[in-house]
Protein backbone atom coordinates (compact mmCIF):
# COMPACT_ATOMS: atom_id res chain seq x y z
CA UNK A 1 0.00 0.00 0.00
CA UNK A 2 1.26 3.36 -0.97
CA UNK A 3 1.48 6.36 1.50
CA UNK A 4 -0.77 9.00 1.80
CA UNK A 5 -1.04 12.28 3.53
CA UNK A 6 -2.84 15.67 3.36
CA UNK A 7 -3.17 18.33 4.79
CA UNK A 8 -5.24 20.99 4.61
CA UNK A 9 -5.39 24.78 6.25
CA UNK A 10 -7.74 27.21 5.97
CA UNK A 11 -8.35 30.42 7.28
CA UNK A 12 -11.74 32.21 8.19
CA UNK A 13 -11.78 34.98 10.24
CA UNK A 14 -9.12 36.90 8.20
CA UNK A 15 -7.02 36.45 4.54
CA UNK A 16 -3.45 35.76 5.19
CA UNK A 17 -1.47 38.83 3.39
CA UNK A 18 1.22 38.42 0.82
CA UNK A 19 4.30 38.01 2.90
CA UNK A 20 2.16 34.90 5.18
CA UNK A 21 1.45 33.16 1.63
CA UNK A 22 4.94 33.72 1.31
CA UNK A 23 5.86 32.31 4.08
CA UNK A 24 3.81 29.26 3.79
CA UNK A 25 5.47 28.54 0.35
CA UNK A 26 8.53 28.24 1.87
CA UNK A 27 7.60 25.11 3.77
CA UNK A 28 6.95 22.95 0.26
CA UNK A 29 7.94 23.86 -3.18
CA UNK A 30 4.50 22.39 -4.53
CA UNK A 31 2.14 24.28 -2.31
CA UNK A 32 0.12 27.27 -3.98
CA UNK A 33 -1.48 29.30 -0.69
CA UNK A 34 -4.32 31.14 -1.58
CA UNK A 35 -5.12 34.58 0.90
CA UNK A 36 -7.34 31.44 2.79
CA UNK A 37 -6.27 28.04 2.14
CA UNK A 38 -3.10 25.71 1.59
CA UNK A 39 -3.10 22.11 0.86
CA UNK A 40 0.02 19.99 1.12
CA UNK A 41 0.15 15.99 -0.50
CA UNK A 42 2.31 13.65 0.36
CA UNK A 43 3.36 9.92 -1.04
CA UNK A 44 6.27 10.17 0.31
CA UNK A 45 8.28 12.50 2.56
CA UNK A 46 6.45 14.50 5.44
CA UNK A 47 4.69 17.96 6.52
CA UNK A 48 8.17 20.42 7.33
CA UNK A 49 7.40 21.70 10.60
CA UNK A 50 4.78 21.85 13.57
CA UNK A 51 0.82 21.73 12.00
CA UNK A 52 -0.37 22.81 15.41
CA UNK A 53 2.23 26.48 15.03
CA UNK A 54 1.39 26.72 11.73
CA UNK A 55 -2.13 26.97 12.29
CA UNK A 56 -1.80 29.30 15.76
CA UNK A 57 0.25 31.28 13.21
CA UNK A 58 -1.51 31.71 10.09
CA UNK A 59 -5.19 29.64 9.98
CA UNK A 60 -8.09 28.85 11.78
CA UNK A 61 -8.90 25.04 11.15
CA UNK A 62 -6.67 22.25 9.59
CA UNK A 63 -7.63 18.76 8.40
CA UNK A 64 -5.52 15.93 8.03
CA UNK A 65 -6.03 12.61 7.29
CA UNK A 66 -3.04 9.06 6.31
CA UNK A 67 -4.21 6.01 4.91
CA UNK A 68 -2.52 3.92 8.10
CA UNK A 69 -5.94 5.17 10.05
CA UNK A 70 -4.90 8.47 11.53
CA UNK A 71 -7.66 11.15 11.34
CA UNK A 72 -6.70 15.29 12.91
CA UNK A 73 -8.84 18.09 13.56
CA UNK A 74 -7.54 21.18 14.83
CA UNK A 75 -9.13 24.60 14.95
CA UNK A 76 -8.08 27.67 16.50
CA UNK A 77 -10.43 29.44 18.62
CA UNK A 78 -10.57 33.71 19.77
CA UNK A 79 -9.86 33.23 23.24
CA UNK A 80 -12.07 36.48 23.71
CA UNK A 81 -15.05 33.76 23.25
CA UNK A 82 -13.94 30.17 23.54
CA UNK A 83 -13.76 29.19 27.09
CA UNK A 84 -11.16 26.31 27.65
CA UNK A 85 -13.47 25.33 30.72
CA UNK A 86 -16.15 24.33 28.41
CA UNK A 87 -13.83 21.64 26.56
CA UNK A 88 -12.09 20.24 29.63
CA UNK A 89 -14.81 17.72 30.65
CA UNK A 90 -13.99 16.15 27.25
CA UNK A 91 -10.31 16.59 27.53
CA UNK A 92 -8.67 13.23 26.39
CA UNK A 93 -4.69 12.49 25.99
CA UNK A 94 -3.97 11.39 22.83
CA UNK A 95 -7.37 12.14 21.47
CA UNK A 96 -8.79 15.68 22.40
CA UNK A 97 -6.36 18.58 23.76
CA UNK A 98 -6.27 22.00 24.58
CA UNK A 99 -3.57 24.53 24.31
CA UNK A 100 -3.24 28.08 24.10
CA UNK A 101 -1.43 31.10 22.76
CA UNK A 102 -2.11 34.52 24.13
CA UNK A 103 -4.90 35.29 21.90
CA UNK A 104 -6.05 32.13 20.85
CA UNK A 105 -7.44 28.27 22.07
CA UNK A 106 -6.16 26.02 19.95
CA UNK A 107 -8.52 22.28 20.24
CA UNK A 108 -6.59 19.18 18.34
CA UNK A 109 -8.78 16.03 18.02
CA UNK A 110 -6.68 13.12 17.21
CA UNK A 111 -7.95 9.54 16.00
CA UNK A 112 -5.51 7.07 15.82
CA UNK A 113 -6.80 3.54 14.06
CA UNK A 114 -6.26 0.70 12.01
CA UNK A 115 -5.52 1.02 8.55
CA UNK A 116 -8.01 2.51 6.23
CA UNK A 117 -9.25 0.41 3.61
CA UNK A 118 -9.66 1.20 0.27
CA UNK A 119 -9.29 4.59 -1.43
CA UNK A 120 -8.28 7.78 0.58
CA UNK A 121 -9.15 11.00 -0.20
CA UNK A 122 -8.44 14.39 2.06
CA UNK A 123 -9.72 17.02 -0.83
CA UNK A 124 -12.69 18.40 0.22
CA UNK A 125 -13.53 16.93 3.60
CA UNK A 126 -12.68 20.10 5.28
CA UNK A 127 -15.31 22.39 3.77
CA UNK A 128 -17.71 20.41 4.94
CA UNK A 129 -16.56 19.98 8.24
CA UNK A 130 -15.73 23.95 8.95
CA UNK A 131 -19.25 24.78 10.53
CA UNK A 132 -17.96 22.84 13.74
CA UNK A 133 -15.89 25.68 14.37
CA UNK A 134 -19.03 27.92 14.74
CA UNK A 135 -20.96 25.68 16.49
CA UNK A 136 -17.80 25.03 19.46
CA UNK A 137 -17.38 28.97 19.74
CA UNK A 138 -21.71 29.15 20.18
CA UNK A 139 -20.98 26.22 23.23
CA UNK A 140 -22.52 23.16 21.19
CA UNK A 141 -20.27 20.19 22.72
CA UNK A 142 -21.50 17.53 20.19
CA UNK A 143 -18.71 17.23 18.36
CA UNK A 144 -16.45 16.35 21.35
CA UNK A 145 -18.65 13.68 22.60
CA UNK A 146 -18.58 11.94 19.38
CA UNK A 147 -14.76 12.46 18.92
CA UNK A 148 -14.59 10.42 22.85
CA UNK A 149 -17.01 7.85 21.54
CA UNK A 150 -15.03 7.06 18.52
CA UNK A 151 -11.25 6.46 20.21
CA UNK A 152 -12.85 5.79 23.52
CA UNK A 153 -12.53 1.26 22.60
CA UNK A 154 -8.90 2.00 21.42
CA UNK A 155 -7.89 3.93 24.42
CA UNK A 156 -9.74 1.99 27.34
CA UNK A 157 -7.11 0.34 29.59
CA UNK A 158 -4.60 2.92 28.60
CA UNK A 159 -5.42 6.96 29.09
CA UNK A 160 -8.92 5.88 30.49
CA UNK A 161 -10.41 3.14 32.46
CA UNK A 162 -10.96 -0.48 31.71
CA UNK A 163 -14.44 0.30 30.90
CA UNK A 164 -14.91 4.02 31.08
CA UNK A 165 -17.85 6.12 31.88
CA UNK A 166 -18.93 8.21 29.07
CA UNK A 167 -18.62 11.91 29.42
CA UNK A 168 -20.87 14.60 29.98
CA UNK A 169 -24.16 13.99 27.41
CA UNK A 170 -24.94 16.82 24.79
CA UNK A 171 -28.71 17.37 24.14
CA UNK A 172 -29.75 16.86 20.70
CA UNK A 173 -27.19 13.89 19.86
CA UNK A 174 -29.85 12.65 17.56
CA UNK A 175 -30.11 15.99 15.45
CA UNK A 176 -27.17 15.70 13.49
CA UNK A 177 -26.45 18.48 11.47
CA UNK A 178 -24.52 18.03 7.66
CA UNK A 179 -21.73 18.85 9.59
CA UNK A 180 -21.54 16.47 12.19
CA UNK A 181 -22.79 14.28 10.05
CA UNK A 182 -19.54 14.62 7.58
CA UNK A 183 -17.91 13.99 10.48
CA UNK A 184 -18.80 10.64 11.53
CA UNK A 185 -18.46 9.93 7.60
CA UNK A 186 -15.39 11.22 7.77
CA UNK A 187 -13.90 9.22 11.05
CA UNK A 188 -15.82 5.73 9.76
CA UNK A 189 -17.73 5.85 12.90
CA UNK A 190 -19.96 2.67 13.49
CA UNK A 191 -23.58 3.65 12.97
CA UNK A 192 -25.02 1.73 15.29
CA UNK A 193 -22.81 3.26 18.25
CA UNK A 194 -23.74 6.54 16.66
CA UNK A 195 -27.73 4.99 17.33
CA UNK A 196 -26.88 4.13 20.91
CA UNK A 197 -25.35 7.41 22.18
CA UNK A 198 -28.48 8.80 21.20
CA UNK A 199 -30.55 7.36 23.47
CA UNK A 200 -29.91 9.19 26.72
CA UNK A 201 -29.56 12.56 25.08
CA UNK A 202 -31.90 15.12 25.85
CA UNK A 203 -33.93 17.28 23.14
CA UNK A 204 -33.64 21.06 24.08
CA UNK A 205 -34.87 24.14 22.12
CA UNK A 206 -32.67 27.26 22.21
CA UNK A 207 -34.81 29.30 24.43
CA UNK A 208 -35.27 32.79 23.35
CA UNK A 209 -34.01 35.83 25.49
CA UNK A 210 -33.48 38.31 23.00
CA UNK A 211 -35.78 40.88 25.20
CA UNK A 212 -33.74 40.53 27.89
CA UNK A 213 -30.32 40.83 25.79
CA UNK A 214 -31.42 43.65 24.32
CA UNK A 215 -32.74 45.05 27.92
CA UNK A 216 -28.50 44.44 28.91
CA UNK A 217 -27.51 47.26 25.95
CA UNK A 218 -28.73 49.67 28.14
CA UNK A 219 -26.38 48.71 31.04
CA UNK A 220 -23.01 49.04 28.88
CA UNK A 221 -20.81 51.96 29.67
CA UNK A 222 -20.19 54.71 27.11
CA UNK A 223 -16.89 53.42 27.09
CA UNK A 224 -18.01 49.47 26.14
CA UNK A 225 -20.22 50.81 23.57
CA UNK A 226 -17.29 52.78 22.01
CA UNK A 227 -15.00 49.68 22.26
CA UNK A 228 -17.97 47.42 20.28
CA UNK A 229 -18.24 49.84 17.73
CA UNK A 230 -14.62 50.21 17.09
CA UNK A 231 -14.50 46.51 16.68
CA UNK A 232 -17.26 46.80 14.06
CA UNK A 233 -15.85 49.39 12.38
CA UNK A 234 -12.63 47.47 12.29
CA UNK A 235 -14.81 44.16 11.11
CA UNK A 236 -13.18 42.08 13.81
CA UNK A 237 -14.68 38.46 13.47
CA UNK A 238 -16.91 37.25 15.99
CA UNK A 239 -18.37 40.71 17.45
CA UNK A 240 -21.57 39.78 17.83
CA UNK A 241 -20.75 36.79 19.73
CA UNK A 242 -18.65 38.63 21.91
CA UNK A 243 -21.53 41.20 22.58
CA UNK A 244 -24.19 38.61 23.12
CA UNK A 245 -22.02 37.16 25.98
CA UNK A 246 -21.21 40.50 27.18
CA UNK A 247 -24.72 41.50 27.46
CA UNK A 248 -25.42 37.67 28.94
CA UNK A 249 -23.15 38.93 32.10
CA UNK A 250 -24.54 42.17 32.42
CA UNK A 251 -28.37 40.44 32.29
CA UNK A 252 -27.84 37.67 34.41
CA UNK A 253 -29.60 35.78 31.37
CA UNK A 254 -29.84 32.06 31.04
CA UNK A 255 -27.35 30.71 28.36
CA UNK A 256 -28.70 30.56 24.90
CA UNK A 257 -27.02 27.01 24.51
CA UNK A 258 -28.74 23.52 25.80
CA UNK A 259 -27.27 22.47 28.58
CA UNK A 260 -25.62 18.64 28.96
CA UNK A 261 -26.39 16.40 31.09
CA UNK A 262 -23.61 14.32 33.13
CA UNK A 263 -22.81 10.51 31.55
CA UNK A 264 -23.91 7.57 33.28
CA UNK A 265 -23.13 4.98 31.13
CA UNK A 266 -20.09 2.68 30.13
CA UNK A 267 -18.48 2.14 27.52
CA UNK A 268 -19.25 -1.78 27.99
CA UNK A 269 -23.33 -0.60 27.70
CA UNK A 270 -22.83 1.80 25.16
CA UNK A 271 -21.11 -1.29 22.93
CA UNK A 272 -23.47 -3.84 24.16
CA UNK A 273 -26.44 -1.64 22.92
CA UNK A 274 -24.83 -1.06 19.80
CA UNK A 275 -24.42 -4.78 19.13
CA UNK A 276 -28.21 -5.46 19.90
CA UNK A 277 -29.10 -2.64 17.30
CA UNK A 278 -27.03 -4.20 15.07
CA UNK A 279 -28.12 -7.55 14.89
CA UNK A 280 -31.53 -6.16 15.30
CA UNK A 281 -30.77 -4.68 12.01
CA UNK A 282 -28.92 -7.48 10.21
CA UNK A 283 -32.29 -9.88 11.12
CA UNK A 284 -34.79 -7.15 9.54
CA UNK A 285 -32.25 -7.28 6.02
CA UNK A 286 -32.30 -11.01 5.87
CA UNK A 287 -35.88 -10.91 6.29
CA UNK A 288 -36.73 -8.44 3.72
CA UNK A 289 -34.32 -10.87 1.41
CA UNK A 290 -36.12 -13.76 1.87
CA UNK A 291 -39.36 -11.10 1.19
CA UNK A 292 -37.89 -10.93 -2.17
Amino acid sequence: MSEYQYYEFQAIDRPLTANEQAEIRKLSSRVQPTPTQAVFVYNYGDFRGSPEEILATYFDAMLYIANWGSWQLMFRLPKAIAKASLFQPYELPNAIAISTTPEYLILNITINDEPIDGWVEGEGWLSRLLPLRDDLLQGDLRLLYWVWLRVANALAGYTLDDDPIEPPIPPNLSQLSEPLQAFIEWVEFNPDLVTAATQASQTQSIPDDNQSLEAGLLRLSPAEQQEFLLKLVRREPHVDLQLINRLKELTASPRSTPQATPGFRRLSELTAIADRLSKEREDREQQALKKQ
